[in-house]
């Protein structure tokens, strides 16, 4: 038990499927704002841009490994992964579950970041059309050489192939 707050944090929605979202009221249509307005505005892509992305294969899990931690070794509380079995447990794609990419040089063939995101269905109660709501939320993401802004545009387009309605951050 921790007798005070270690941290706090704040949390983005960030609408990758606005009508079925607006649909079952997980969010609204402010004044001044329609449906097809709504959708324009949080267009994607229909590809990412990063060259080199690809998904996680467990070749990648000893570089993975030492990616992560390294980036951790900046902050004061952190979870650890000590093997490279923690690694392959939480981060190695599974289908709804866990979605993890990396960026591979395509000269030197060497990782160079990682984006990651787990999927949390959310139950729909009292929906004619609708009855669940695929949520994604962002997981661990490391930024050595790929800009994080692209990373994370390239995370949301990934999510929205997979189907995924709200990404979380």
């Amino acid at each position: 038990l921790l007798p005070n707050p270690v941290a706090s944090c704040r949390y983005w929605h960030r609408h990758l499927n606005p009508k079925k979202l607006v649909e079952v009221k997980y969010s609204v249509i402010h004044r001044h704002m329609t449906l097809q307005r709504l959708i324009r505005l949080y267009k994607l892509p229909e590809t990412t841009k990063t060259i080199g992305l690809r998904t996680m294969e467990a070749r990648d899990v000893p570089t993975v490994h030492a990616l992560v931690n390294k980036y951790l070794e900046k902050f004061n509380l952190v979870p650890v992964f000590e093997t490279q079995e923690d690694i392959k447990h939480w981060f190695l794609p599974r289908t709804d579950i866990i979605s993890s990419y990396v960026v591979e040089n395509p000269v030197s063939t060497v990782v160079t970041d990682v984006i990651s995101f787990y999927h949390l269905p959310i139950t729909v109660v009292s929906h004619p059309v609708h009855t669940t709501l695929s949520a994604v939320y962002s997981f661990y993401n490391v930024s050595t050489c790929t800009p994080m802004k692209d990373l994370m545009q390239d995370a949301l387009v990934l999510a929205k192939q997979q189907g995924a309605d709200v990404f979380n951050a």
